[in-house]
Order: structure tokens, then C-alpha cells, then sequence
């Protein structure tokens, strides 16, 4: 019976480092994207670079592509009279764990002078969530992104953007 009941034990505290895992993980997402969406904001391009998916980054052609198309899209949003006053990042509902990496997505909200946008972030971590790189899910679905980016999991769930 002893025995028994140390392995309940030993089984419950495991369970518990699990969630005590998981929950920094989920928390080291939402504080690394917030770092990014503050980057943005600020259009600290560097730090934002550091925190983009390695993946997107080689599709665009290297560091430098990503921040043209950064500015790009920051003088576009300038000569539309486009004012971003901020970004609000939302913790994500759940982490998916692949066999190399933790996966999520977060909700993004984008606060301009005249409306608010709300899109999709997924996260991808390859050291059990320490370290978070991220994509932007745009208006795309999960299959889409896929066929770019087959790393993603199936398990992924992205809304639709509103």
C-alpha cells in the first residue's frame, strides 16, 4: 500500500512540473511577442528580427529583406494616415508540442487612431519554450501555411482574423 501511494505521489508532483513547464512556456510566448509587437511599434527592427521565425526570414532572403519589407510596410501604413498608438498581445489558450519544437498561437491586437485590427500569431519554440520565434498567420489558413512552412503542426488552431 505504501508503495502505492509514493507512486501516486511521485506521479502528481511529475503532473505538476508538467503544467509548472507548460506554464512558462505560455508565458515566455506571450512576454517574447509582446517584445516583438513592442518592436514594431517602435520600429526597433533589430530586436524585431530577433524574434521573427527563422523560416520567414530565409523566404524573404536574410535580415536585411525582412526589415525593407518592415519599412515598406510602415511607410504604407503612413501615407494611408495609419497611426499604430499600440499592440496588445494575449496569452495562448494552449501550447502544441511537436517531437522538435512547442507550438502556439496568440492573438494580436492592433490599435490604430481609428479602428482596431485583430490578427494571428503563431509562436514556435525549439528549447521546450524559452525562446520563441514567431509568423504572422495574416489571412491564411493553417493548410496554407503549411504548404510554405510544413514545420507547423496540424494541431494548430488559428481563427479567423477579424
Amino acid at each position: 500500500m505504501y508503495r502505492f501511494a509514493a507512486m501516486i505521489h511521485i506521479v502528481i508532483v511529475l503532473l505538476s512540473l508538467v503544467q509548472n513547464s507548460d506554464s512558462v512556456a505560455s508565458r515566455n510566448a506571450t512576454l517574447q511577442s509582446d517584445l516583438m509587437a513592442q518592436a514594431f511599434l517602435h520600429q526597433d527592427y533589430p530586436t524585431f528580427e530577433r524574434y521573427a521565425y527563422p523560416g520567414l526570414t530565409r523566404l524573404l532572403g536574410g535580415k536585411d529583406k525582412l526589415e525593407a519589407v518592415l519599412k515598406q510596410g510602415r511607410d504604407m501604413m503612413d501615407q494611408q494616415g495609419l497611426q499604430l498608438n499600440s499592440i496588445d498581445m494575449q496569452r495562448p489558450a494552449s501550447l502544441v508540442k511537436t517531437p522538435a519544437t512547442l507550438q502556439c498561437v496568440l492573438r494580436e491586437t492592433m490599435n490604430y487612431s481609428t479602428f482596431t485590427d485583430t490578427v494571428y500569431i503563431i509562436g514556435v519554440s525549439r528549447d521546450k519554450g524559452l525562446h520563441w520565434t514567431f509568423l504572422n498567420a495574416g489571412k491564411k489558413d493553417l493548410a496554407t501555411l503549411r504548404k510554405t512552412f510544413p514545420e507547423l503542426s496540424t494541431e494548430l488552431k488559428i481563427p479567423a482574423s477579424q
